[in-house]
């Protein structure tokens, strides 16, 4: 029979706290009368182990009262040299009679504490200390054995010490995974001393419930150091044998199944089964409101995780649902002023936008910057700044401009105390300049995208995306202020970087030409329009073939082929970017009088339009495209007589017309 004491004092466990296995010796011991060693008095340390326990109890209970830190400092250190008064009192040799929990016990709760206080080297430290006076007890009990003189009380004794082992391993494990530093206590150690505590369990075989319900511990925290490791299949199939371990023993609806749940939902979510994950954090939630109420910390965070999942996987009206949940039990938990709320205020916020409702967005966002401006931190101006532009943007979208003025205005400001001139900044002057643009105010939206430029050059030098995007939006607002010279400059150089910027693409520098060529129309310019024109159209016709290749690709794969009957029809997504240069080429070429390429680009457009089957969407570009071609005939004509009238004389002009 294995001693029930020492069973109840490694594996009781506080209520409301989930079980790690650190919680080793929390009762007061029985005193061990018999001893082999006259000298020392074994009474003593148990009664000073005991009263070690009364005064940590005392000290919890006053866990919630607002004492000054060195208060509660000089209490633990108090606490601790109470119980090293046992540890210390240890004998230096001892034979296999000597009675030892006590002294282990009182490394425990010295250990423990450490723990709690997040010094975990100096917790390994003691565990460690007790590991050794174990591994000599085992020692000297496997000599014991060996000659054969082990009774069935020494037995009882084996397994006692081996139990206590484990549990000590157990210990050691947990702190060295808390410290979550691979150059001090490497996780393929640790994860060492856990199979070595869970093949001690094997070895036992007991079907004692606190002894499975510390394997299952042992477990979950194998699964912890897998998944620290980036090892989550690994984590997820330790989890899934803890779970059925810990709902055996405790039952389902345990804080203990709980976090296992909890752990699988992260395991399942970093492998990319969402659906999974959610399902787990949903038994987690299920089993923590019970237990512990709405109102408690844990349940208002996986009701966020939950919300975030599920906005993840496009479920908006079920992560408003749990978001709205987690409102309320973060106001129990932390009050209405906390960075939790806030959080989810935008995040609320952010699902109405989703869910195009622009009002009920501005309502979320006015209630998070309420929350935001009266929190305090090192990074609150950061903060207000984030919460204003997201309430600038909402309001643009419910059509209040000056409205949303304001608050960008209000934000450029908090950034630049908080920060200074910043990319940020920057943002925020584009945002600024993108309403007086709006609002056709075009010499103040030039100013604010001027500073916007200076600001991104300082910041990120001149060759970046950044910039180049600004230079084209500075362009447009100089174009529509007629300043085609200095708008030509602008769509140069933003041309010019995108032709650097290693991640450009084909599109955005097509896009780029085309915008230049159009100014140098404005410019009268055509020689320099048709080459940007015809840059554009031959880098859309590789962008065109490109997708072409890629669509039939990506066919071939996912059905068999088959027989086509009749004509092959293109898509009925019009080719806006391709048709619209061809236009502008022929318009061009018209112009200055090169008729038949004129015609050759009316025609082509006329083909590309006439290649879908729905000319809806292309009635307009038909009825430019025709009228056109009209004037190239025309043209033609008119040439056809001029030359006949050069050749033949005056009076044959009639007869050749």
């Amino acid at each position: 029979m294995l001693h029930k004491n020492i069973i109840n004092n490694l594996y009781l466990y506080p209520p409301r706290q989930y079980d790690e296995g650190v919680n080793t010796f929390t009762h007061a011991l029985l005193v061990e009368t018999k001893s082999t060693d006259a000298s020392h008095d074994i009474v003593e340390a148990t009664l000073n182990f005991n009263l070690g326990l009364v005064m940590l109890e005392k000290a919890r209970g006053r866990e919630d009262d607002e004492e000054d830190n060195i208060i509660k400092r000089m209490n633990e250190s108090n606490i601790i040299r109470q119980f090293l008064k046992t540890a210390n009192s240890m004998p230096l040799e001892f034979d296999v009679d000597q009675p030892l929990v006590v002294y282990i016990a009182a490394l425990h709760n010295i250990g423990r504490m450490y723990f709690r206080d997040s010094n975990y080297v100096q917790a390994v430290d003691v565990y460690s200390r007790a590991h050794g006076i174990l591994m000599i007890k085992l020692q000297l009990l496997n000599e014991e054995w060996a000659s054969k003189k082990c009774t069935l009380n020494r037995c009882d004794m084996i397994r006692e010490t081996l139990i206590i082992t484990a549990a000590t391993l157990n210990c050691i494990a947990v702190c060295r995974c808390r410290h979550r530093n691979e150059d001090t206590f490497p996780s393929s150690e640790t994860l060492s001393l856990l199979t070595t505590a869970l093949f001690i369990h094997e070895r036992i075989d007991s079907d004692h419930p606190s002894l499975r319900r510390a394997t299952a511990t042992m477990l979950n925290n194998v699964g912890r150091i897998k998944f620290q490791t980036n090892d989550f299949a690994g984590a997820l199939a330790v989890y899934i044998d803890t779970v059925d371990i810990r709902c055996a023993v405790l039952g389902p609806g345990h804080l203990d199944v709980a976090i296992t749940r909890f752990n699988m939902a992260e395991a399942y979510f970093y492998l990319g089964h969402d659906i999974k994950a959610i399902d787990n954090y949903e038994k987690y939630l299920a089993i923590t409101s019970c237990k512990l109420g709405e109102d408690h910390e844990d349940v208002a965070n996986v009701l966020m995780t939950i919300g975030e999942s599920y906005r993840d996987t496009g479920y908006i009206e079920r992560a408003s649902y749990f978001m709205n949940r987690a409102v309320h039990s973060c106001i129990s938990a932390f009050g209405r002023i906390h960075e939790s709320l806030s959080f989810l205020y935008h995040e609320l916020g952010q699902l109405a936008l989703t869910a195009n409702d622009h009002g009920r967005a501005t309502v979320f966002f006015e209630a998070g910057l309420d929350v935001e401006r009266k929190l305090e931190g090192p990074d609150k101006d950061n903060r207000i700044a984030v919460s204003l532009a997201l309430l600038g943007d909402a309001s643009i979208l419910i059509g209040k401009r000056s409205t949303a003025l304001t608050y960008y205005r209000e934000a450029l400001d908090m950034i630049y105390t908080s920060k200074g001139p910043c990319e940020e900044g920057a943002n925020m002057l584009n945002n600024i300049a993108n309403i007086h643009e709006q609002e056709q105010e075009y010499a103040l939206a030039e100013e604010d995208l001027e500073e916007a430029l200076r600001i991104l050059t300082d910041s990120c030098g001149r060759c970046t995306l950044r910039v180049a995007f600004n230079l084209y939006t500075l362009g447009l607002v100089q174009s529509k202020q007629h300043k085609y010279i200095m708008a030509s400059e602008s769509f140069l150089e933003s041309w010019k970087i995108r032709l650097d910027v290693p991640e450009v693409t084909d599109r955005q520098i097509s896009n780029a030409c085309y915008n230049v060529a159009g100014i140098y129309v404005k410019l009268c310019n055509f020689k320099k329009a048709l080459h940007f024109y015809r840059e554009s159209l031959s880098l859309e016709r590789k962008i065109e073939l490109e997708h072409h290749n890629q669509h039939q690709s990506i066919s071939s794969v996912s059905r068999p082929s088959r027989p086509h009957h009749g004509r092959n029809h293109q898509s009925t997504v019009p080719r806006t970017h391709r048709l619209s240069t061809i236009i502008q080429i022929a318009s061009i070429c018209l112009q200055i009088d090169d008729i038949e390429d004129a015609l050759h680009y009316y025609l082509d457009a006329m083909k590309l339009c006439f290649a879908y089957d729905d000319h809806t969407f292309v009635q307009q570009d038909i009825g430019t495209i025709q009228r056109g071609i009209d004037a190239c005939y025309k043209g033609r004509i008119l040439k056809y007589v001029n030359e006949s009238c050069k050749t033949n004389g005056i009076f044959n002009c009639a007869s050749a017309a």
